[in-house]
C-alpha cells in the first residue's frame, strides 16, 4: 500500500515596526506599522541587530528638518517582539545644521555596505558624513556612538574623525564592529593619488580611543633599464585612483579590505586588490616548557 505524505508549508512576513496590530499571523495579513510619520522624506533605511538583547535598530536619512538643519540621520529600536522602545518617529542620531548621510552620490547601492555595528551593549556605532556647504562641499567623516536608550555619546554632528582638504571630496566611509566593544572604520582620501585607510577605535567613557590601523593601498611597480653597468631595478609609486572598496570582519579580531583601483600609468589599468588589518598578538607568557610559549590572543581578556 502506498503511503502519502502531506507536507504544509507556512510563511510569516516580518516588517520592521511596532507591536503588531494583527497577531493571527496570517499569511494574507498585509497590514504594516509606520516606523516613522514624520513630515517630509525618511528615506534609505537600513538595519542593524542589536546584542546581546536580541533587538533590531532601524537607522534611516530623515528630511523632517529640512528647513533648518537640512538631511539629518535617525533610528529606531525595537526589541525582538517588534515593541518600540524609542521615542515616537525616532530619535535624531544627527541633527546638525549641515547635511548628514552615509549614502553618497554613485551608482553603488548602500544596501551592500555596513556603515553601522553594535557595540555590544544593547547601543551601536554609525559613520557618515557632514557636508560643511560653502561654494564647494567640505566633506567631515564623522561617527556616532548611540547608546541603548537612544542618546548620543558625541553631540551632533558627531565626533568629527577628519575633514577633508579637497572640495567634494567623498570619503565613502564604511565601518564594522571589532568583536572588542569597538569597531573598524574606512575610507577613502585623496591627495593627488586616493588611499584607503582602516582604523580600530573604542568609546570608553566618552572618549574615542585609538588602537591601530593606517593605509591598505600604495601602488609599487618595479621597473628595469640597461644601465652602464648592467640593468638599472627601481620601484616607482604611479598614481592611483579607487572606484570602490568594502570591509569585513576576518574572523579573528581584524578586518579585510577589498579595492577596486586603477593604476594611473601605462599598461598598468584596473585591478582588484586585497589588504588585511589584523590584531596584534601580545602579551607573550612563558609556560613550564622555556622553548615553547603562546601568545595572548585577541579573545583572552
Amino acid at each position: 500500500m502506498k503511503k502519502i505524505l502531506t507536507v504544509i508549508l507556512s510563511a510569516t512576513v516580518s516588517i520592521a515596526s511596532a507591536q503588531w496590530t494583527d497577531t493571527n499571523n496570517n499569511f494574507e495579513d498585509s497590514i504594516q506599522e509606520p516606523v516613522s510619520k514624520a513630515l517630509l522624506t525618511q528615506k534609505n533605511p537600513i538595519t542593524l541587530t542589536s546584542y546581546p538583547d536580541g533587538g533590531y535598530f532601524v537607522i534611516w536619512e530623515d528630511e523632517r528638518n529640512m528647513a533648518n538643519t537640512k538631511t539629518d540621520i535617525y533610528a529606531q529600536k525595537y526589541d525582538r517582539n517588534g515593541n518600540r522602545l524609542w521615542a515616537l518617529d525616532g530619535v535624531p542620531v544627527s541633527n546638525g545644521p549641515n547635511n548628514q548621510h552615509y549614502t553618497f552620490s554613485s551608482n553603488q547601492d548602500y544596501r551592500n555596505r555596513s556603515f553601522a555595528a553594535t557595540d555590544s551593549a544593547g547601543g551601536f556605532y554609525i559613520t557618515y558624513s557632514d557636508d560643511s556647504v560653502s561654494n564647494y562641499v567640505w566633506e567631515k567623516l564623522t561617527i556616532q556612538h548611540v547608546r541603548s536608550n537612544g542618546t548620543g555619546v558625541f553631540a551632533s554632528p558627531g565626533y568629527t574623525l577628519l575633514t577633508s582638504n579637497v572640495a567634494n571630496l567623498n570619503f565613502a566611509s564604511q565601518l564594522i564592529s571589532d568583536g572588542n566593544k569597538g569597531f573598524f572604520v574606512v575610507y577613502k582620501t585623496s591627495s593627488g593619488n586616493d588611499y584607503v585607510n582602516a582604523y580600530c577605535y573604542r568609546d570608553e567613557n566618552g572618549i574615542l580611543k585609538y588602537y591601530g590601523g593606517g593605509r591598505m593601498n600604495e601602488n609599487a611597480v618595479q621597473t628595469s633599464a640597461v644601465a652602464p653597468c648592467g640593468i638599472k631595478t627601481d620601484v616607482i609609486y604611479p598614481g592611483t585612483s579607487v572606484f570602490d572598496l568594502n570591509i569585513w570582519s576576518d574572523g579573528y579580531g581584524g578586518c579585510n579590505i577589498i579595492m577596486y583601483m586603477n593604476g594611473n600609468m601605462l599598461g598598468q589599468y584596473k585591478m582588484l586588490c586585497y589588504n588585511r588589518l589584523w590584531r596584534a598578538k601580545k602579551i607573550p607568557v612563558q609556560n613550564l616548557f622555556p622553548q615553547y610559549f603562546r601568545c595572548r590572543l585577541p579573545q583572552d581578556k
